[in-house]
């Protein structure tokens, strides 16, 4: 947040409709105030130039930008707003919306609500809209589906900020709230100064980012666009370049339509993951019980675990009543990361490829994961593989995995760096998943 709250006021500056001359020389020993974040003590004279107010500004944020920041960071994470679990409507973000309101005003911003909480827009100066910070406000979950309320993998309370040696802990610090206090702070800090912009600068607010991109697509063919937008996302000073989105699903009847051989072991129910943005750190398979059958799978896991020679996964076999309950961790990491994490679906369909599943969707769909996507988070398998020199490789994630109803159903997110026209990514994808469906045909 530091870099970020001091690289700002910078490409603020740039606002006006002409450069400002080279700040004047500093003087040759600078008395730093007891109280280093009196404003007083920065604030030059009222009708000072530009250049002199800027360079008032910036020592200013420099030195008491980020406490504030901060502050405003614990005050957002607060709002538990998880898109993936509450109406853009609902109370998390309404509260969040009226913070934001109030908080605008007191400071003499405009702040706009459009649609039903589609995005928020904090506006500074007049005019058309020349500079757009584009964040978003909304949260991944931070517990499991099967377990409302039950924080997974939180040592502190996810909607509290912790600090400890120098950073902040909760949910949303660094994606995407930590950035959207950054920018209102450069804004205030500009405020404050003085220092009113050439056209509006914008602190644009999504609320979907992490669930559903709609919203902010509905956003954007209703409003005119700023001539210059910049994307401030979790852990980046600045994002220069942005991967596309992509997302797909994949189904199978959870039946199969051949029977089933004699002795094979009955899949019932088969989970992974919690939502489409982040790489599984936990999955779940139950089997039908029978005599003997906990301690195969544990063989089979224990087998599948030493093969990998990955110390960030574990697997459990349990009986639970008239069931065998394999369980398996890995580490959950956003998908945009997906090399940091361990995807737990791997090791998943790893040991059921060491069983004698029974045929169907569950079996089906764990061997596909198995031989088309495990270990290769570039889709190479697939033939979809390729690089940009800047933005580096895409991604393919299988993210969330589910037996529902009749269906199985598999999730995979993936992050399209340029290099690739529409047209040609489009015939490449087309391709591989016809080529998936062949192989269940």
């Amino acid at each position: 947040m530091r870099r970020l709250a001091l690289g700002l006021i910078t490409t603020l500056a740039a606002c006006r409709s002409a450069p400002p001359p080279p700040p004047p020389p500093p003087p040759a020993a600078e008395v730093i105030p007891a109280n280093p974040c009196a404003l007083s003590a920065f604030l030059p004279a009222s009708d000072a130039p530009v250049e002199v107010r800027a360079d008032g500004a910036r020592r200013f944020l420099a030195r008491c930008g980020l406490a504030e920041a901060e502050a405003l960071t614990a005050e957002l994470v607060a709002f538990p707003t998880v898109s993936a679990r509450e109406p853009r409507d609902g109370p998390a973000f309404n509260a969040m919306a009226e913070h934001l309101k109030t908080w605008s005003e007191a400071r003499g911003f405009r702040f706009e609500a459009v649609g039903k909480n589609d995005a928020w827009i904090v506006s500074h100066g007049e005019g058309a809209p020349e500079l757009a910070f584009v964040m978003h406000a909304d949260v991944v979950p931070v517990d499991a589906e099967e377990s409302p309320g039950v924080t997974v993998g939180w040592t502190h309370p996810p909607f509290e900020v912790t600090e400890i040696d120098g950073r902040l802990y909760g949910r949303g610090t660094e994606d995407d709230k930590g950035p959207i206090a950054a920018v209102l702070v450069v804004l205030h800090t500009l405020k404050r100064f003085d220092l009113l912009p050439a056209g509006q600068v914008q602190a644009i607010m999504g609320t979907g980012e992490e669930h559903d991109w709609a919203p902010m697509a509905a956003f954007a063919k209703s409003r005119p666009q700023a001539s210059t937008v910049i994307s401030l996302d979790a852990g980046y000073p600045v994002v220069i370049a942005e991967s596309g989105f992509v997302a797909w699903t994949l189904a199978l009847p959870k039946e199969s339509a051949f029977g089933r051989k004699k002795g094979c072991i009955e899949p019932l129910e088969v989970s992974a993951g919690q939502f489409l943005t982040q790489v599984p750190g936990e999955g779940r398979l139950a089997l039908a019980a029978r005599a003997g059958l906990a301690a195969a799978v544990k063989a089979a896991a224990d087998a599948e675990l030493t093969a990998r020679g990955e110390a960030r996964f574990s697997a459990e076999a349990r009986e639970a009543g008239d069931q065998v309950v394999l369980d398996v961790h890995g580490e959950a990491v956003h998908s945009s990361t997906a090399e940091d994490g361990a995807n737990a679906l791997w090791l998943l369909s790893g040991i059921a490829g060491r069983l004698d599943l029974c045929g169907g969707g569950i079996r089906d769909m764990l061997a596909l994961v198995h031989r088309d996507l495990d270990g290769d988070h570039h889709g190479k398998r697939l033939g979809l593989f390729y690089a940009h020199p800047l933005m580096g490789e895409l991604l393919v994630i299988p993210t969330v995995l589910r037996s529902e109803g009749e269906q199985v159903t598999l999730q995979i997110n993936m992050r399209r760096p340029a290099g690739k026209d529409d047209e040609a990514f489009d015939k490449a994808l087309t391709t591989a998943r016809l080529k998936l469906a062949k192989d269940f045909a």
